[in-house]
Parts: C-alpha cells; structure tokens; sequence
C-alpha cells in the first residue's frame, strides 16, 4: 500500500495566495477637496435683495446645501438638491437644480490637493415669492470659508 499526501492544505493556500495577487486589487478613494462651506461670488455682486449665497459639501464631496441671504437676515435654503458636482483635476463644475431654481459653476480650483477658491463663470436663476434673481454666464468666484 502507497501512501499518498493530502493536498487539500496546499489547495488551500495556493488558492487563498492567487486570489490575494489577482482578485483584491485595491483603488485609492479619490481625493476629497470641496468637503465644508464655500461663498459664491459673482465678479459683478449680487443683485438687491440677494446678499450672499453659500453652499455646503459633505465628506464625499457631494452638494448637501445651497443657501441665499436676502437683505433683512432673510435666509432661503435649498437641503439635498438634485446635483451633480465633478472635479477632474483642478476643473470643477458644480450643476444645482431644484422647484425651477438652477446654479451652475464651472471654473478652476486654485488646487488639487486643498483648493481654497475656484474662478470661473456662473449661469444662475433663483425666485422665492417676488424676488428673482437672474445671473447668466457672469465671472465669479467660489470660495471655501
């Protein structure tokens, strides 16, 4: 009688080895850098009754608020609006829409890595009861506060 090994032990470990080199490849997260509050500021200011307007990104760089302060500590807030917000190296663009409001930034972050401001050109439209305010394609700058 031959006695013959048990390769089971080595199955394993062949296996748990080849799954570990070719099947758990890893890719890094990417890089968060708009997470906080940032002002929008068109070069050429806001119109009466708009006096700044802010919007707020979570730690997955995703839009979470969008803010207008009105004359008269009046604030109009919009929570989770329907966004899409991309950042491809340094370009971003920023796209809002909510109740037929709409805001859309496309510009350039100052940095990669921890941008503090982006210039680029605004195309906004904002109304609560009577105030409107439209901003179509005008210079602005976002800014991280």
């Amino acid at each position: 009688m031959t006695r013959r090994p048990n390769r089971l032990p080595l199955l394993i470990v062949a296996g748990a080895w080849l799954a570990g080199i070719s099947g758990c490849v890893q890719h890094p997260a990417p890089e968060v850098v708009l997470k906080g509050t940032w002002e929008l500021v068109p070069s050429a200011g806001w119109s009466p009754p708009v006096t700044n307007c802010f919007i707020t990104f979570d730690s997955n760089d995703d839009l979470t608020q969008v803010s207008y302060k009105l004359a008269g500590n009046t604030t109009v807030t919009w929570d989770d609006p329907p966004t899409s917000v991309s950042v491809d190296g340094d370009a971003i663009t920023i796209s809002a829409t909510q109740g037929g409001n709409s805001l859309v930034f496309n510009g350039t972050l100052d940095s990669t890595k921890a941008p503090t401001q982006a210039t680029g050109t605004l195309n906004m439209n904002f109304a609560a009861g009577s105030v409107t305010l439209s901003v179509s394609q005008g210079s602005a700058t976002l800014v991280k506060q």
